[in-house]
């Protein structure tokens, strides 16, 4: 029965993934297609478990690992699952299996293993470390995703100040036999072939920015510690910090939407790397999610397409294409939320009230960007002696539905 259970686990990550939206990159990574097993988190929570509960029992839906319990005592989804910032992959040990487990934002569900240990059993994994030897580290679960169907190897970085001895000891055996510290003359020559070299990102593939996250430095403090205190050499650990030349050429790239002239420049740039032990981060940190990042990434990208259109009498594709991606990113990171929050509670005035303050500032979204433009516009007119195009309603509309909006938020306070 336990190893019945356990197969049918398996599936249920299997039906739970083909329950949620497949994962599309925000701008500039419009163009590359994420695999198959890259998802969206759950969105609606409660339709989910109930089409979840209608095909499996309570036993084993709980044995899956993906329930916890509520406050009143009933059952829920984890929360791991439906966190709006970031995205789920699955993780199988063959291209053909049900996954064994799934990477959320905030770590891995299914099975006994170690985070490190779950990611390198993924077939995928395996797959995009042949070559390099790199396994690419990142706090972000989209960024995986991003590497992962770029076809490199990368995992969720572990939470280093959560590890024990034991688990210092077994991540030091893991890793590649010595420093990988690569040289002009031998890029690469170091890695033990038979480990993979932990490479932490210092920089946001996402964003393609020189930015770097606020856990990095506690990762790379907690790293040291360990490296003095145990005497573990913690060998094949470095960062990856591109220089600002090598991400000015990568955007060049980007603009290429050309998945092969990327991989290049990720296996030119990621010979550039330094030992944990001996680099000073440089770079902005950013304490912003994954939400924040896909948001500001696809409002820029779309205020800048609709720049680009001033002189045109139409909409471009590239523009409808930013539109869409704007727009889904709205929905995805901000009014969804918002909209599955509101369907749960028991209140039906606050029911009501929450599901329409999520449409209404879905649609408030959607105005802001065309408003931000048309003033742009109206602007450049009336300095050149030229009529006002801000058309009036448009402007009145906009603010309406922010009184709107506040009035909604005014009474789901009380």
């Amino acid at each position: 029965m336990g190893e019945m259970i356990v197969r049918r686990g398996f599936l249920i990550y299997h039906v739970l993934l083909a329950r949620c939206a497949a994962v599309r990159f925000p701008s500039p990574w419009d163009f590359l297609l994420a695999g198959s097993d890259c998802r969206y988190p759950v969105a609606c929570p409660t339709a989910v478990l109930d089409g979840l509960r209608r095909t499996f029992s309570i036993e084993i839906l709980d044995s899956a690992g993906i329930l916890e319990r509520t406050a009143h005592g009933d059952l829920r989804l984890l929360s791991k699952l439906c966190n709006p910032c970031g995205a789920i992959v699955g993780l199988r040990d063959h291209p053909r299996h049900w996954p064994f487990g799934l990477i959320t934002a905030r770590g891995v569900i299914g099975g006994n293993r170690s985070l490190i240990d779950a990611q390198l059993a993924d077939a995928t994994t395996r797959q995009g470390l042949l070559g390099s030897g790199l396994l690419f580290a990142s706090f972000s679960v989209l960024e995986v995703a991003l590497l992962r169907s770029l076809g490199f190897a990368a995992i969720l970085c572990p939470p280093f100040h959560r590890l024990g001895a034991d688990d210092w000891k077994t991540l030091n055996q893991c890793l590649a036999g010595r420093d990988y510290i690569p040289t002009v003359e031998s890029p690469g020559t170091s890695i033990d072939s038979a480990k993979p070299a932990l490479v932490l990102l210092a920089w946001s593939p996402l964003t393609a920015t020189g930015h770097i996250s606020p856990r990095l430095r506690n990762a790379v403090h907690s790293l040291t510690l360990a490296r003095k205190h145990l005497g573990l050499p913690l060998a094949g650990i470095s960062l990856w910090q591109p220089s600002l030349q090598a991400l000015e050429n990568l955007r060049y790239r980007l603009a290429f939407r050309n998945t092969e002239a990327i991989r290049e420049w990720v296996l030119e740039s990621a010979t550039d790397l330094r030992h944990f032990s001996s680099c000073e981060l440089q770079g902005s940190e950013v304490g912003a999610s994954d939400t924040v990042n896909q948001f500001l990434a696809v409002s820029a990208e779309l205020q800048r397409c609709l720049a680009a259109d001033r002189d045109l009498s139409y909409i471009t594709p590239r523009t409808r294409q930013a539109t869409e991606n704007y727009r889904a990113v709205v929905r995805r990171c901000l009014t969804d939320p918002l909209r599955a929050w509101a369907l749960e509670r028991h209140d039906p005035m606050v029911k009501n009230a929450g599901t329409e303050l999520a449409s209404v500032c879905e649609l408030v979204h959607q105005l802001s960007p065309v408003l931000h433009e048309l003033q742009g516009r109206a602007l450049e007119s009336l300095l050149q002696g030229g009529p006002d195009l801000l058309p009036p309603s448009l402007l009145t509309q906009f603010l309406r539905l922010n009184a709107c909006s506040s009035s909604l938020l005014r009474e789901l306070k009380r």
